[in-house]
């Protein structure tokens, strides 16, 4: 009826629409369905980390990389079919980035030429014993039948597995323009069958670390082997398909149900005994070949494994729960902060109430200040003092010296937080302090007994001193304090051979040059004796 309605041209009503609507999701739900029943191969990526990688940004102070993973599988000539690819998060500025992802792929579905073997038909029932024979004959000769075809599909399906590759590219992260390529590497599927562990039937783990090779549309320089630099540590799973339903025939039932009607005299007496029985606590089983036994035990690991993973998955959903309670509460918080800013007035506006800080979210508490927050988190034991951000190697007290918050800076120092603490790139909480011109958080690193006057000599992956930082951005108020305190570094060279005067020249900072010129002149003449 809808449809003579729409090819009368006439105008779409709510039940047309509605018939529409539902039409498009049933042929949705059809083809989710044939995509869920089609053979594909299954790789799972670990991108773990990569090292020695080249850099194509020049930046202020060095040259480095925004770098990101894309993986996907290809076939014998590179090429990917479909947009089935994945890639991991780009990691600023950095040459050896740790992204620590999982990347799935799958492959196209594949078609198989092997056709499976229809159902046992059996013979009627009023059959004499010679007919007995032959249908016995015919029930092995079935059974084996079933399982040369099912042995030809599986090898089929590895053969057409064997001719796929997994192609992992690089690339530098660009905002403003198209992304750099920094090398490639490409695994066959066929060396993770041959050359990884085996975990579980028609499931391989290959882990290993991988050469990254050039790729079109960089440098021509890296075409040679010795230019070229890189290392991708991954861990690959490989899941070969399993066969179509059509090929699902349990083999054992049929057995069973196929077994000959004649049977030998002596059978029973063959089987009349069950010598192999299970050893594992609360299984009193026994078994009449050591086989037999062998598939027991398989299915106890089973078990075992799906304990496990029953377990794991209770575990998954408290902290989901938790994680939930800790963001409602936080909305609740921005609720009311919102409702006590708007009626202020109010004698009975509601009570400010400070969600406490957890594990995932201490880090932007320290930077944007949240100083009851953070406090809270480390009274309730959601965190340590001295917890490391598992990227960056940023503690709480390094994350609020460098956005500045001092009010959260001396309470964490008051809670004894490790001011030698150094991040992934070797900077300490002082060196942010003095790089972005926090004077009063650099005076109370430097009044720390343990460590605080001690870090003024310990420099960064580059060399680059507290002093170094103080003069590249022009932080006069800094410079003085630290020259008060002896200057350390001031004739220190670092990574690019220069000193913090050099730097301020190098710069034109004039009111910098001129405090560090003053300094110079005064520590020749002790040198000199005058």
């Amino acid at each position: 009826m809808f449809a003579k309605k729409a090819a009368a041209g006439g105008v779409l009503t709510k039940e047309l629409k509605r018939h529409l609507e539902h039409q498009t999701i049933q042929q949705a739900r059809a083809q989710a369905a044939a995509d869920a029943k089609a053979t594909r191969i299954m790789v799972n990526v670990h991108a773990k980390s990569a090292s020695n990688l080249i850099a194509v940004d020049n930046r202020q102070f060095s040259m480095t990389s925004d770098p990101y993973c894309v993986a996907k599988i290809v076939d014998a000539l590179g090429r990917s079919k479909g947009d089935n690819q994945a890639q991991t998060r780009a990691i600023k500025r950095t040459l050896n980035p740790k992204w620590d992802e999982w990347l799935q792929l799958h492959s196209n579905p594949l078609d198989l030429t092997t056709a499976p073997v229809p159902p046992y038909v059996t013979a009627s029932s009023t059959s004499s014993r010679k007919d007995d024979k032959h249908e016995d004959v015919a029930k092995a000769n079935y059974v084996s039948l079933v399982l040369d075809t099912t042995e030809t599909a599986e090898q089929e399906l590895v053969e057409f597995a064997k001719k796929l590759k997994v192609r992992l590219d690089l690339y530098d992260f660009d905002a403003l323009s198209d992304d750099d390529p920094l090398g490639h590497t490409t695994i066959s599927i066929a060396d993770i069958i041959e050359n990884g562990e085996e975990r579980r039937k028609g499931i391989y783990e290959l882990v290993g670390d991988f050469d990254v090779q050039y790729t079109l549309g960089m440098n021509k320089k890296y075409k040679q082997a010795s230019e070229m630099s890189g290392t991708l540590h991954l861990i690959i799973q490989l899941a070969l398909p399993k066969l179509p339903p059509a090929f699902h025939v349990d083999i054992p039932a049929l057995i069973a149900r196929m077994r000959p009607k004649t049977v030998e005299k002596n059978y029973w007496n063959k089987i009349k005994y069950k010598p192999f029985h299970c050893k594992i606590k609360g299984c009193s089983r026994r078994f009449k070949k050591s086989e037999t036994l062998m598939l027991h035990y398989q299915l106890h690991d089973k078990e075992e494994q799906a304990r496990r993973h029953i377990e794991e998955e209770k575990q998954r959903l408290l902290e989901n729960r938790v994680f939930e309670h800790q963001q409602n509460e936080q909305n609740l918080i921005r609720q009311q902060q919102q409702m006590h800013g708007e009626y202020s007035s109010n004698a009975f506006a509601t009570r400010k109430v400070t969600a406490a800080s957890t594990s995932t979210t201490w880090a932007q508490d320290c930077r944007k200040g949240r100083k009851d927050a953070v406090i809270k988190g480390l009274t309730q034991g959601f965190f340590l003092i001295n917890v490391r951000d598992k990227h960056d190697r940023k503690s709480p007290l390094i994350v609020a010296s460098r956005w500045g918050e001092e009010p959260l800076v001396k309470a964490l120092l008051l809670r004894k937080a490790d001011v030698t603490a150094l991040d992934m790139h070797g900077n300490s909480s002082l060196a942010y302090a003095c790089q972005y011109g926090h004077i009063g958080i650099v005076k109370q690193l430097l009044a720390v007994k343990n460590g605080g006057k001690e870090m003024l000599a310990v420099g960064n992956k580059m060399l680059f001193l507290p002093l170094h930082r103080a003069a590249m951005y022009n932080h006069t108020g800094v410079i003085e304090l630290l020259l008060k305190q002896g200057g350390a570094g001031s004739r220190t060279l670092d990574a690019a051979n220069r000193t913090p005067l050099e730097w301020a020249r190098l710069y034109k900072h004039t009111e910098s040059i001129a405090l560090l010129e003053e300094w110079e002149v005064l520590l020749s003449k002790v040198v000199k004796g005058h």
